[in-house]
């Protein structure tokens, strides 16, 4: 138990009473002092600094850049100081505002920070020594804050590198750019330019600094965040500059730590000398943890003095998170007293300990919302998850709809938004208004959400929903300070007091912005892209959504988190944490007081079997790090129950008849209870939100189809032998039919009334397909099919189907007879997320970008065909996602794809381009597995897509079109041909044999036949289905066939 005694003032006082003197205009250092009295007659020209005994007469003047400084009132945790911004935002670093801002962080930081505190004072200015804080990886957050605690409290101007496995030598030491009309680099952010010899006449090549030679130049403290992640041959580069402040550079200088007067001798290729500032100084953090992986290269680690920072002790944890000035509602100081011991002895259960900050926020939380929320679901929505066992779903667990008690306290704003819809198709039933209400009470209080939950279960439309009313209610009200260069005004939290205080009216500079992650994005792609300038062909970089948002004081969704490495992730901690961050063209970001993070993915994988992606590369590993775990809010999203569920389709569906929605609730439950080794196997299996739409939707058009759809949709004909049977049991449970298929004969007719209706007026002809087809029973099925999707609105459609089965001949003749235009894109395995969306050319020496299929097919309302889809990278199609289901995709370029009518409001014209309310995007592929080679498109997207399979042809439709190609052959011999095929179709469903034959390749035998005259057609059958035969059965196909074929003489055409 916590003794009383451990939060008497004199001890509190003893071990951190920290005060500092007020920073003049002219930038004055302010002064640390162990007491109060002493700050108090510190003079306006005392230039000290002190800690915990150790001073500093002369500390470090900087470059005159307070920008780089960290703000710190980042650091003032119970915010006093922030009701008092309103007369003070001009003039941030004023005595009284300044007062609070000490007296905050005075009675928040334990005794073993500051201990960490006089530790780096030594090291940095006594023995000028670089160094290293050490730690398990779920304190990175807060080895990160002490570094920048320290930098801010001693005015020193800090370069931050995230590190990651992407980070290259060019990252550490000088990147290449494309200047044109230059004639080399000037200032202290170029080095040395080269002519280019192109086409592109005085364009110039110049070298731009980057973060440790800017800070070495300038005398800066640099930043190294996460040593541990960066390749262990990228680093060495610093090896010389940390050891003897020596550094070669690609424009021709060298840093050295002896100042010279300028050139480098009389040498043509002598290096350009520059000495090294004295006082910069490396700063590096790194997470300790079991494996060779995570162990750092000997000879960078020798360079640097490390400190191992430990968790913060319950006891102090608990002075601190009590300093913090925390209210609760209707209890006593005793009652809150022990509702805070409880937070923090249940942090102090975790078994590498909590960050502190994350168990402040946790408190925060937990005092405005104690009646609605358990002190463990306030940690477990921090990140502060148990671990007290070793399962993978203990480890990650998360606050959710099920740990709310009693209605959220929000504020007016946030109730407005968690009552009202912007969207008429937005179904707000119990579970999802509470989804709603734990996301409005978390960007009430922190910048980044996580939404983690299955496979369309709601959330990018819950997602989009609450995006779309905090933008409404930002560009309605006024904060005004939210300038872009300075720093988040209410983060963390506001106090009580300021609750209550009415805000002005707000310009309308706030926007939504959608990034959808692949597994393709860097660290650096995370914030901004490098292109060239269509005019002059001078290198740019781009905002990313991201970033844009952040300028801005938009709200981003960051739609699939669990794409991304975790190193990859884990470099936008500053940004999420503090609200800045280093580009990688140079520049300082410094988010608005508005902007806010909407993250979206699934849950980890909790077996071996299935993967996600980590820095390692290792299989069956969770993306939820814990460096990561204290980046966001985590929000749990379960799928909805049967009775909500059923309300929801009720509604969306008026038409549809009870008894189908009954039939689809009761199949969803059976599938759900089905038990599988696997969460990707579940997957496949279950009948998520988003599917059961799709479904609907086309039953209301044609009840009668309810298990053709249902197969299609579960993709039955490709799912393995027991998966099937399990599928037909639920399906047979839940009191649906199926109608068995007729390989022997097909009737089916075309609509002609839906297909007219559906035809289109094409603007250029040329690009509506014209193919031979002829006209069959089979693939008019098919053409229906897709065409009843078509014509209810399904933007989005998957057909499926075996190699040669006429996917591309059904999706053609169906263009065509809708007079449809076609863009048409060829996947392979090489194909990336960049060439899918521009197609890059050079023109005059410049590199320039046109748009592809995708953005044509999007600007002019076409039909976009995907091709061989399953052989590209899944996250290729995966990005396609974000345009079907929420009308945005964000382009390399800059460009915005949009569907909705007002995205950003400050963008030209030119930058968003609007959706074509015709555009589909249509895919075809190949099921997954031998012998195709390909990835398993239909159980990863799915669910995205309105599923169509194309099924072999039955034996009347397949006599047609080989009657229509061999017009020279004898109709016995098509027969015969048809037969064996046939044949060959039970024998590949039966699992005899590996190889789907199609129709592709009796075309070929009936065409070969029909022109020439020495074709033996046993022969060549034989030889070229040989290899896809085994031993045991060679004597079966050979019993089964040569006896319908007859001798060899009779078959010799």
């Amino acid at each position: 138990m916590l003794r009383r005694t451990s939060f008497t003032p004199s001890a509190i006082t003893i071990h951190r009473c920290i005060y500092m003197a007020l920073r003049s205009s002219s930038l004055m250092r302010r002064h640390v002092h162990a007491t109060a009295a002493a700050a108090k007659k510190l003079k306006q020209n005392d230039q000290s600094i002190s800690i915990g005994g150790v001073t500093i007469d002369k500390p470090p003047r900087g470059s005159n850049r307070p920008d780089l400084i960290p703000p710190l009132n980042h650091y003032c945790w119970n915010n006093i100081n922030n009701h008092n911004n309103d007369a003070n935002h001009n003039n941030n670093h004023s005595h009284s505002n300044n007062d609070n801002v000490l007296s905050s962080i005075t009675s928040t930081v334990p005794p073993c920070q500051v201990s960490h505190l006089k530790w780096m004072l030594q090291k940095d200015l006594f023995l000028r020594q670089d160094f290293l804080l050490l730690g398990t990886p779920n304190l990175a957050k807060e080895r990160r804050q002490l570094l920048l605690l320290y930098a801010s409290l001693i005015d020193r101007e800090v370069e931050y590198v995230a590190l990651s496995r992407d980070t290259s030598e060019a990252d550490l030491k000088q990147r290449k750019e494309v200047r044109g009309g230059t004639s080399g680099g000037t200032g202290p952010g170029t080095g040395t330019g080269t002519g280019d010899a192109g086409s592109n006449a005085g364009s110039t090549t110049i070298y731009v600094d980057q973060a440790p030679v800017r800070a070495a130049r300038e005398g800066r403290l640099l930043i190294l965040d996460g040593l541990e992640k960066a390749e262990r041959n990228v680093l060495p580069t610093l090896n010389n500059l940390l050891e003897n402040r020596e550094l070669p550079l690609e424009d021709g200088t060298m840093l050295v730590n002896t100042a010279f007067d300028g050139g480098g001798g009389g040498d043509e290729g002598a290096y350009r000398m520059i000495s090294v500032h004295p006082d910069f100084r490396v700063a590096a953090t790194a997470s300790i943890s079991a494996g060779e992986r995570s162990m750092l290269d000997p000879p960078l680690r020798s360079r640097f003095q490390g400190r191992l920072v430990q968790p913060v002790s319950v006891g102090d944890m608990l002075e601190s998170v009590a300093g913090g000035g925390y209210y609760f509602n209707g209890e006593n100081e005793e009652d809150a007293m022990k509702t805070l011991t409880n937070l923090v002895q249940l942090a102090g259960q975790m078994t590498d300990g909590a960050p502190l900050q994350s168990v402040r926020n946790a408190a925060w939380y937990l005092s405005r919302h104690q009646q609605s929320v358990t002190p463990r679901a306030a940690l477990n929505a921090h990140g502060i998850m148990s671990s007290s066992t070793s399962s993978q779903e203990e480890r990650v667990k998360m606050i959710g709809a099920q740990d709310i008690l009693a209605p959220l306290n929000l504020t007016s704003h946030s109730q407005i938004s968690n009552s009202a819809t912007t969207r008429h198709d937005f179904i707000q039933t119990e579970t999802i208004h509470n989804v709603k209400s734990l996301i409005h009470a978390a960007l009430e209080t922190q910048r980044a959400v996580a939404l983690v939950g299955p496979k369309g279960c709601y959330k990018s439309s819950l997602a989009r929903e609450v995006a779309l009313a905090h933008v409404g209610n930002r560009n309605n009200t006024h904060n005004h300070n939210n300038r872009r260069n300075e720093p988040h005004e209410n983060y963390p939290y506001p106090s009580p007091k300021q609750q209550q205080q009415p805000r002005l009216p707000q310009q309308p500079q706030h926007h939504l912005q959608l990034f959808s992650l692949h597994a393709d994005l860097n660290a650096r792609d995370l914030l901004m892209v490098r292109t060239t300038d269509d005019a002059t062909g001078n290198t740019t970089w781009i905002d990313t959504p991201l970033t844009n948002a952040a300028r801005n004081g938009g709200c981003v969704i960051l739609d699939g988190l669990d794409k991304l490495r975790s190193d990859v992730l884990s470099s936008l901690a500053l940004l999420m944490e503090h609200g800045w961050t280093a580009l990688p063209d140079g520049t300082r970001l410094v988010a608005r007081d508005s902007f806010r993070v909407i993250g979206i993915g699934h849950p980890p994988a909790t077996d071996a079997t299935s993967s996600t992606r980590t820095m390692d590369g290792v299989e069956g590993s969770s993306w939820i790090t814990p460096e990561v775990q204290g980046m966001f809010h985590w929000i749990r999203v379960d799928p909805l129950p049967a009775e909500e569920l059923r309300e929801l389709l009720v509604e969306l569906y008026p038409s549809l008849d009870d008894d189908i929605i009954d039939k689809l609730i009761g199949l969803e439950k059976e599938l759900n209870d089905v038990s599988v080794d696997s969460m990707a196997e579940q997957e496949s299996l279950r009948l998520s939100l988003r599917k059961l739409k799709h479904i609907c939707r086309r039953v209301q058009r044609n009840p009668d189809e309810l298990g053709n759809i249902l197969c299609n949709t579960l993709m039955m004909d490709f799912l393995p032998e027991w998966e099937s049977g399990i599928v037909k049991r639920c399906l047979e449970k839940a009191g649906i039919s199926l109608r068995s298929r007729d390989y022997g004969s097909c009737k089916y007719t075309m609509d002609e009334e839906l297909l007219k209706s559906c035809r289109r007026v094409a603007s250029d002809p040329l690009l509506v397909p014209n193919v031979r087809f002829h006209e069959n029973a089979g693939q008019a099925e098919v053409m229906g099919d897709i065409l009843e999707a078509h014509s209810v609105g399904e933007k989005a459609l998957l057909i499926m189907g075996n190699q040669g089965n006429g996917k591309n001949k059904v999706v053609d003749k169906l263009l065509s007879l809708l007079n449809s235009e076609r863009e048409y894109v060829q996947l392979h395995r090489d194909t990336t997320v960049q060439s899918l969306l521009m197609m890059p050319a050079i023109e005059n020496g410049r590199v320039v970008y046109r748009d592809s299929p995708l953005v044509r097919a999007a600007k002019y309302g076409r039909v976009l065909v995907l091709d061989e889809a399953d052989k590209a990278p899944v996250e290729v199609v995966a990005v396609l996602k974000g345009l079907i289901e929420d009308g945005l995709l964000s382009l390399p370029d800059g460009r915005v794809l949009s569907r909705l009518e007002a995205v950003r409001s400050d963008d030209r014209d030119d930058n968003i381009i609007r959706i074509h309310p015709d555009f589909s995007v249509w895919t075809l592929a190949n099921p997954a597995g031998w012998p195709f080679h390909g990835n398993d498109l239909a159980r990863e997207m799915s669910d995205v897509f309105s599923c169509h399979t194309v099924h072999p042809m039955d034996m009347n439709s397949h006599k047609e079109i080989l009657t229509s190609y061999g017009t020279n052959v004898e109709p016995r011999f098509i027969d015969t041909i048809v037969k064996i095929w046939e044949d060959l179709r039970v024998a590949h469903e039966r699992g005899v044999m590996a190889y789907p034959f199609s129709i592709r390749e009796s075309i070929a035998v009936v065409k070969h036949a029909s022109e020439c005259n020495d074709l033996i057609f046993g022969d060549y059958v034989v030889k070229k289905k040989h290899a896809s035969l085994t031993p045991s059965n060679l004597s079966l196909f050979s019993s089964t066939h040569f006896q319908r074929m007859g001798s060899r003489a009779q078959l010799t055409t």
